[in-house]
């Protein structure tokens, strides 16, 4: 018995190595393929997207659900 929990802890210690290294591996060419200049290759806002946002946060401020602010709760 307790063969099979040791033989389950290492496959599982195995699978979160790897998940690791494949989180690491895609941050990295992510990193890799921007230019070092990315900050200016996000567009701005449309004026339709910035009223929706607008919106959308004067609308979840104004709405409490049992005293919970939505807005925090929602948008954090």
């Amino acid at each position: 018995m307790e063969a099979a929990v040791t033989k389950l802890e290492v496959m599982f210690q195995k699978a979160e190595s790897d998940l690791d290294y494949i989180q690491h591996k895609l941050e990295f060419e992510v990193k890799k393929s921007l230019p070092d200049d990315s900050s200016g290759e996000l567009s701005p806002l449309t004026k339709e997207e910035q009223t929706a946002i607008q919106q959308l946060q004067s609308h979840s401020t104004c709405q409490t659900s049992g005293g919970i602010d939505l807005h925090k709760t929602t948008l954090m």
